[in-house]
């Protein structure tokens, strides 16, 4: 079973996506929650906390991606999979990948990477 085969993880996945759709691109960056190494940037997981509460960061890290993935891979830099210029637009195309499959739930993923590893050794 997926996250996405869970209503309670879905219903999440709607929670967080409409904050953050509704959070202001200029307002990406603030909050007091997380914030990068130089201290002048902010993950997307503090949104998700100021807005939605502790409990459900750690649900939607727990159900859907953690802050190494949404955060450092996805929020804080450009990609080849994520090349929109903005973190707002590249996380909200993250999340309908993790609606439609294409990007994996933590523990699928987590699972993929033990039987990828396993299967090397």
């Amino acid at each position: 079973m997926t996250s996405l085969d869970d209503p309670a993880a879905i219903a999440l996945l709607d929670r967080v996506e409409t904050l953050l759709t509704a959070t202001s691109p200029d307002s990406w960056w603030e909050g007091p929650t997380f914030r990068s190494p130089c201290g002048t940037k902010h993950c997307v997981l503090s949104h998700i906390a100021d807005q939605l509460g502790m409990d459900a960061m750690d649900a939607f890290e727990n159900y859907w991606s953690t802050s190494y993935v949404i955060g450092a891979a996805v929020d804080d830099q450009p990609s080849d999979r994520y090349p929109q210029a903005h973190p707002k637009d590249r996380v909200l195309a993250y999340i309908a990948n993790l609606r439609t499959g294409i990007e994996l739930d933590t523990w699928t993923s987590i699972d993929n990477a033990i039987n990828t590893e396993e299967g090397q050794a």
